[in-house]
């Protein structure tokens, strides 16, 4: 059993403690060899102490406190313990420079350093954060930054952080919440609150995991929101009343398909124009949507029509329509078989339907009508939920047999998939069922009754969902489990018989949660991948972390400013002055709050800034809004915001272009009273976040 966030990190942070300890060598140096460019790699067993040749041409690291002599190349390499470690950064451009904005993929890639054979199974740690000077760090400066990295503070964040996840809730009331799970010592775990312009139904994320898109069914629109700033960037406007649903996107992330439950039709949407590429007629009624494993066609249900059609995803073109009538609804896809599976919401079958367009290659009977299909990681095991009945119906799809069932599911509505279990939901349970997949391969259908909640999720105003309500982490053996009706996000792992905690939702009813995973995964045998997208120009740090075996070392990376913005002065740090600390706030006052950005040194206005950003948090995350301040005064900014309930709202300001984030700089708190409360009840301002009691509960995600 995995639990990668907690487990790697704790032995991580006993490795960096006891490398400091060891006082290892300076980069460079020591048993370390050279960061290399990957075209001149040092040959196998190769080391500096074996062979110390004056005329080697690899190039050196400059030493401990030096200022560099030029941009690090795109590709190093390291060794060190007997492990080769290459960083290679590759902008999806095909650029050979990395600028701001740029979207690129990043990969290390590990090796035994005797054998070139790769190391798999690993977990690496990383960071990418601006450097605050021009000197190089020094092996235990990095070893501080990753310890201090690890700490999980609020106040002190990478500026990419390569390790994380986040929940992504959507919301009834036209928002998604993005909460870090990992974070310490902070009295909310809300990220961010992402504004819609209604209320979502069903998204889906990008390949490069850079997008989110929301389909809005009641205002007849798609929105597009950016995951690297949590913001909407715009929205796709299919057509007012035409109901836009489920949305599927292509493997390369360059087409997104809407299915638009009222009207007869699916689109094709380009997401870098965000415009209409085509139109393709369908049946009538409710869509469901889903791509063949190999993205070379997708099928789309038709329910009020009875139909189940084949479209040809590259040519964006129909390859067949079949009349199966009844109501075909949900929908699978087998990567085992090869075959779309179509559940029928009217009668007790499920549909094998053929992806080249030959139609229904055979039928297989159930007990009951099908809500909903799932299949398991290995596209053997095809779960059917029967509403009506309560019955889950498990079908090994290399047969078409039925081998189990699960009764009494409690209104089952959707199942999902960990590495080693299935988790049924039910509506009406206040708990999950799960299944062991690995007795499923031998024919045993073992069920665990989990109890997970107090509710069921049937209480809530809104339960039953198109969207996930249950999804994997990424250490593949545990699961986060939304449930509308506690307004809680629960938080299991493997082997134990109750959940490890809960994250709030700050009294949301979520339709919907998402993983967005930032972390380093394995894409190929020693090879872990992600991808980033810098937002500051300038060097960067980019430490790396092995907890077996024992590596620590510290890679950089430029970022260039666009072509159009030359790269910004190394300027000193800025700080804030509030203007608003002594004034009394209440209960429906709109005001103006005006604030100075001084420079730290001299302790001069800095006047003449584009760029300065406020974020007002209300209470534990209730709710957040952003604005960019205007200059009313040389050196003097202000915003207006409306205060509408008593709390104690937080105040944050960034300033990328003098370096400072949200992060950096001083955090204001403005106590908000009712018009008839006294004095204020809010202690004096606190000049940076310090850390405060953790809000979840139990072990989990703490």
């Amino acid at each position: 059993m995995s639990w990668k966030p907690y487990a790697v990190i704790f032995a991580t942070s006993l490795i960096i403690a006891s490398l400091g300890e060891r006082h290892p060598p300076a980069f460079g140096g020591g048993d370390e060899e050279p960061v290399a460019p990957a075209s001149a790699p040092a040959a196998a067993g190769d080391s500096a102490a074996d062979d110390p040749t004056p005329e080697d041409p690899t190039p050196k690291d400059p030493a401990e406190g030096e200022p560099p002599a030029e941009s690090p190349p795109l590709v190093q390499t390291v060794v060190r313990e007997g492990v080769e470690v290459t960083l290679e950064v590759s902008p999806l451009d095909g650029a050979t420079q990395l600028v701001v904005g740029d979207e690129a993929r990043l990969s290390y890639t590990i090796r035994d350093a005797t054998s070139g054979e790769p190391i798999t199974g690993l977990h690496p740690l990383s960071w990418v954060h601006r450097r605050s000077g021009t000197l190089k760090p020094t092996t235990e400066e990095i070893q501080e930054l990753v310890s201090t990295f690890l700490g999980g503070l609020l106040s002190i964040r990478a500026d990419i952080d390569l390790n994380r996840y986040f929940l992504l809730l959507l919301n009834p009331d036209s928002t998604i919440s993005v909460v870090d799970p990992l974070i310490e010592f902070s009295r909310t775990k809300l990220h961010s609150l992402i504004q819609l312009q209604g209320p979502g139904e069903a998204w889906v994320i990008d390949p490069i995991r850079e997008r989110l898109y929301v389909s809005i069914p009641g205002k007849g629109r798609v929105e597009f929101i950016d995951l690297t700033t949590f913001r909407s960037i715009g929205f796709v406007e299919v057509g007012e009343g035409l109901a836009p649903r489920d949305l599927v996107v292509s493997p390369d992330g360059s087409v997104l398909w809407v299915g638009l439950d009222a009207s007869n039709a699916v689109l094709a949407v380009d997401t870098e124009k965000r415009r209409v590429l085509e139109r393709i007629r369908v049946g009538i009624g409710m869509h469901r949507l889903i791509l063949s494993d190999d993205g070379a066609t997708m099928a789309v249900t038709s329910s009020g029509s009875g139909e189940v059609a084949i479209i040809d995803v590259d040519r964006r073109e129909l390859l067949g329509t079949e009349l199966v009538e009844g109501r075909p609804y949900a929908l699978r896809h087998s990567a085992a078989s090869g075959l779309f599976y179509v559940g029928d919401a009217l009668q007790n079958r499920i549909l094998v339907v053929d992806p080249g367009g030959g139609g229904v290659l055979r039928t297989i009977e159930t007990e009951g009508p099908n809500f909903s299909l799932d299949i398991d990681p290995s596209g053997r095991f095809l779960f059917a939920c029967d509403i009506e009945n309560s019955t889950v119906t498990i079908i090994d799809v290399a047969t078409d047999e039925r081998i189990g069932f699960l009764r009494g599911a409690g209104t089952p509505d959707q199942v999902a998939f960990s590495s080693n279990f299935a988790y049924v939901r039910g509506l009406d349970s206040r708990g999950v069922i799960l299944v062991d997949l690995s007795r499923l391969a031998r024919g045993e259908v073992i069920r665990t009754d989990l109890a997970i909640g107090r509710l069921p999720p049937s209480d809530a105003a809104t339960s039953s969902s198109v969207t996930r309500m249950i999804r994997q982490t990424p250490e593949s053996s545990s699961v986060m489990i939304a449930n509308p009706a506690d307004k809680l996000v629960y938080f299991y792992i493997e082997g134990m018989m109750a959940s490890m905690g809960n994250f709030e939702t700050y009294g949301r009813e979520p339709r919907g949660l998402e993983i967005l995973d930032r972390s380093l995964q394995e894409t190929a045998p020693g090879v872990y991948t992600t991808y980033i997208r810098p937002t500051v120009p300038g060097r960067s740090d980019v430490p790396f972390v092995l907890d077996q075996p024992r590596v620590v070392h510290g890679f950089e990376l430029e970022v260039l400013p666009p072509a159009n913005q030359s790269a910004p002065p190394a300027a000193l740090p800025v700080t804030i002055e509030s203007l608003f600390s002594d004034q009394r706030f209440t209960v429906g006052d709109t005001r103006e709050l005006r604030f100075r950005v001084l420079d730290s040194a001299t302790g001069d206005p800095v006047p003449g800034l584009l760029d300065v950003h406020v974020m007002v948090i209300q209470g534990q995350g209730v709710r957040q809004e952003r604005y960019v301040a205007e200059e009313v005064e040389p050196g003097t900014y202000a915003f207006t915001h409306e205060f509408l309930a008593r709390d104690r709202y937080q105040v944050l300001f960034q300033v990328l272009s003098r370096g400072g984030t949200f992060r950096d700089l001083p955090l204001f708190v403005v106590p908000v009273l009712r018009p008839d409360e006294g004095s204020p009840w809010q202690k004096p301002d606190r000049p940076r976040p310090k850390p405060l009691e953790s809000e979840a509960t139990g072990g989990g995600g703490e």
